[in-house]
């Protein structure tokens, strides 16, 4: 019984060591040479949001830039209908947007998603395209987040 108890918690103790969390590296892309594309179908604020964050260092494509091209963002709208009300009760939406990174002889294709989800049943129909507007804007902040993680794990 006493070597079951020290057999436990010396497993604990190696399982809880082994969960370390590394310091937080912000993230720096002055270092590195980015050339972005957007494709004609991408709204403006995420190509404004991207580039100041992402600033596109280089007119020309070498072969140590890192080409990134957001090729499709997609927002679809979902109504959750339940009872006896002639309104929805919540409202779902999903973002989506489809990027292409490529490094020298690397090319990573991935498609970012966010969904939010907020009650509907709103008197007030202004408060209810405001707060649709207010969920889009989250969910471009999101997939734009999304984004620079992505290029910051490829740039490790």
């Amino acid at each position: 019984m006493r070597y079951k108890k020290e057999l436990v918690l010396s497993m604990a103790c190696i399982f809880i060591s082994s969960c370390n969390l590394n310091q937080y590296q912000q993230v720096n892309f002055k270092d590195k040479q980015y050339f972005l594309t957007f494709n004609k179908d991408i709204p403006s604020k995420i190509e404004t949001k991207v580039k100041k964050i992402i600033k596109s260092s280089s007119d020309e494509v070498k072969a140590e830039t890192f080409q990134i091209s957001i090729i499709d963002y997609q927002i679809k709208r979902y109504e959750v209908y339940s009872g006896s009300a002639l309104r929805s009760l919540e409202t779902e939406i999903k973002g989506n947007l489809k990027i292409s990174i490529k490094v020298k002889d690397i090319s990573l294709n991935k498609n970012l998603m966010a969904m939010k989800r907020f009650g509907s049943i709103e008197l007030n129909p202004l408060a209810e395209t405001e707060m649709l507007n207010f969920m889009e804007s989250e969910i471009i902040d999101d997939l734009v987040g999304q984004l620079i993680l992505e290029v910051n794990l490829i740039d490790m």
